[in-house]
Protein backbone atom coordinates (compact mmCIF):
# COMPACT_ATOMS: atom_id res chain seq x y z
CA UNK A 1 0.00 0.00 0.00
CA UNK A 2 1.14 3.35 -0.95
CA UNK A 3 0.78 6.02 1.45
CA UNK A 4 0.32 9.57 0.33
CA UNK A 5 2.00 12.17 2.32
CA UNK A 6 -0.39 14.93 2.91
CA UNK A 7 0.76 18.07 4.56
CA UNK A 8 -2.00 19.91 6.17
CA UNK A 9 -1.65 23.62 6.70
CA UNK A 10 -3.51 24.95 9.62
CA UNK A 11 -4.46 28.57 9.74
CA UNK A 12 -3.68 30.35 12.92
CA UNK A 13 -6.77 30.91 14.94
CA UNK A 14 -6.55 34.59 15.76
CA UNK A 15 -10.25 35.13 16.05
CA UNK A 16 -10.42 36.91 12.69
CA UNK A 17 -13.08 36.03 10.19
CA UNK A 18 -11.16 37.52 7.30
CA UNK A 19 -7.52 37.25 6.36
CA UNK A 20 -4.98 39.37 8.19
CA UNK A 21 -4.24 41.46 5.08
CA UNK A 22 -7.83 42.76 4.98
CA UNK A 23 -7.57 43.73 8.61
CA UNK A 24 -4.34 45.63 7.96
CA UNK A 25 -5.86 47.42 4.95
CA UNK A 26 -8.77 48.60 7.09
CA UNK A 27 -6.38 49.97 9.68
CA UNK A 28 -4.40 51.72 6.92
CA UNK A 29 -7.51 53.37 5.53
CA UNK A 30 -8.53 54.59 8.99
CA UNK A 31 -5.08 56.08 9.51
CA UNK A 32 -5.16 57.84 6.14
CA UNK A 33 -8.61 59.26 6.94
CA UNK A 34 -7.33 60.58 10.24
CA UNK A 35 -4.53 62.40 8.41
CA UNK A 36 -7.14 64.21 6.29
CA UNK A 37 -7.98 66.24 9.36
CA UNK A 38 -4.59 67.89 9.03
CA UNK A 39 -5.47 68.95 5.47
CA UNK A 40 -8.69 70.46 6.77
CA UNK A 41 -6.80 72.25 9.51
CA UNK A 42 -4.55 73.86 6.88
CA UNK A 43 -7.61 75.52 5.34
CA UNK A 44 -8.78 76.85 8.67
CA UNK A 45 -5.34 78.02 9.79
CA UNK A 46 -4.55 80.04 6.68
CA UNK A 47 -4.89 83.61 7.90
CA UNK A 48 -5.81 85.11 4.53
CA UNK A 49 -8.60 82.58 3.93
CA UNK A 50 -9.89 83.13 7.45
CA UNK A 51 -9.79 86.92 7.07
CA UNK A 52 -11.56 86.96 3.69
CA UNK A 53 -14.30 84.58 4.82
CA UNK A 54 -14.81 86.51 8.07
CA UNK A 55 -15.07 89.90 6.38
CA UNK A 56 -17.45 88.54 3.75
CA UNK A 57 -19.64 86.96 6.41
CA UNK A 58 -19.65 90.23 8.37
CA UNK A 59 -20.73 92.17 5.28
CA UNK A 60 -23.60 89.75 4.69
CA UNK A 61 -24.64 90.14 8.33
CA UNK A 62 -24.55 93.93 7.85
CA UNK A 63 -26.78 93.61 4.79
CA UNK A 64 -29.32 91.50 6.68
CA UNK A 65 -29.28 93.94 9.59
CA UNK A 66 -29.83 96.91 7.28
CA UNK A 67 -32.72 95.20 5.54
CA UNK A 68 -34.39 94.15 8.79
CA UNK A 69 -34.11 97.57 10.41
CA UNK A 70 -34.95 99.85 7.50
CA UNK A 71 -37.31 97.99 5.18
CA UNK A 72 -40.42 99.51 6.74
CA UNK A 73 -39.02 103.05 6.51
CA UNK A 74 -38.20 102.76 2.82
CA UNK A 75 -40.64 103.96 0.14
CA UNK A 76 -42.61 101.43 -1.85
CA UNK A 77 -40.50 101.92 -5.02
CA UNK A 78 -36.71 102.02 -4.89
CA UNK A 79 -34.00 102.52 -7.54
CA UNK A 80 -32.41 99.11 -7.07
CA UNK A 81 -31.20 98.68 -10.64
CA UNK A 82 -29.12 101.74 -11.56
CA UNK A 83 -27.89 101.01 -15.06
CA UNK A 84 -31.18 101.73 -16.86
CA UNK A 85 -31.73 105.23 -18.28
CA UNK A 86 -35.51 105.11 -17.99
CA UNK A 87 -36.70 105.82 -14.46
CA UNK A 88 -39.65 103.47 -14.63
CA UNK A 89 -37.27 100.56 -15.30
CA UNK A 90 -34.99 101.53 -12.41
CA UNK A 91 -37.67 101.49 -9.78
CA UNK A 92 -38.65 98.23 -8.15
CA UNK A 93 -40.71 97.41 -5.10
CA UNK A 94 -38.91 97.50 -1.77
CA UNK A 95 -39.32 93.74 -1.37
CA UNK A 96 -36.69 93.31 -4.07
CA UNK A 97 -34.08 94.66 -1.65
CA UNK A 98 -34.19 91.19 -0.09
CA UNK A 99 -32.52 89.90 -3.24
CA UNK A 100 -29.26 91.66 -2.35
CA UNK A 101 -28.50 89.63 0.83
CA UNK A 102 -29.78 86.46 -0.83
CA UNK A 103 -27.35 86.91 -3.72
CA UNK A 104 -24.57 87.65 -1.23
CA UNK A 105 -25.33 84.51 0.77
CA UNK A 106 -25.30 82.41 -2.40
CA UNK A 107 -21.94 83.90 -3.42
CA UNK A 108 -20.58 83.21 0.06
CA UNK A 109 -21.75 79.59 0.16
CA UNK A 110 -20.59 78.72 -3.35
CA UNK A 111 -17.17 80.28 -2.93
CA UNK A 112 -16.72 78.66 0.49
CA UNK A 113 -17.53 75.21 -0.87
CA UNK A 114 -15.29 75.62 -3.91
CA UNK A 115 -12.41 77.03 -1.92
CA UNK A 116 -12.69 74.28 0.69
CA UNK A 117 -12.58 71.62 -2.02
CA UNK A 118 -9.71 73.11 -4.04
CA UNK A 119 -7.52 74.48 -1.23
CA UNK A 120 -4.93 71.69 -1.14
CA UNK A 121 -4.48 71.61 -4.91
CA UNK A 122 -4.78 75.24 -6.02
CA UNK A 123 -4.04 77.65 -3.18
CA UNK A 124 -3.52 80.69 -5.39
CA UNK A 125 -6.74 80.04 -7.30
CA UNK A 126 -8.62 79.73 -4.02
CA UNK A 127 -7.25 83.05 -2.80
CA UNK A 128 -8.24 84.70 -6.08
CA UNK A 129 -11.72 83.22 -5.73
CA UNK A 130 -12.01 84.56 -2.18
CA UNK A 131 -10.83 88.04 -3.25
CA UNK A 132 -13.50 88.06 -5.96
CA UNK A 133 -16.05 86.91 -3.37
CA UNK A 134 -15.08 89.76 -1.06
CA UNK A 135 -15.20 92.36 -3.82
CA UNK A 136 -18.60 91.25 -5.09
CA UNK A 137 -20.14 91.17 -1.62
CA UNK A 138 -18.55 94.54 -0.85
CA UNK A 139 -20.06 96.01 -4.03
CA UNK A 140 -23.50 94.68 -3.10
CA UNK A 141 -23.14 96.07 0.42
CA UNK A 142 -22.14 99.52 -0.87
CA UNK A 143 -25.10 99.47 -3.26
CA UNK A 144 -27.46 98.63 -0.40
CA UNK A 145 -25.92 101.34 1.78
CA UNK A 146 -26.48 103.89 -0.97
CA UNK A 147 -30.13 102.88 -1.27
CA UNK A 148 -30.65 103.12 2.49
CA UNK A 149 -28.73 106.41 2.78
CA UNK A 150 -30.88 108.08 0.13
CA UNK A 151 -34.04 107.46 2.14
Amino acid sequence: MKRKNKEEFKQLNLGLKSPLSNYLLKIGSKVSESFRIFDLMKYGKDSMVWFLNTVSTSLVALQVYLILTTIKDLPSSLPIINYYNIDSMRLLERDFTLAIPIISILILIISFLLSYRWYNREKELVKLLLYIQLLSILALTVHLLKIVAIY
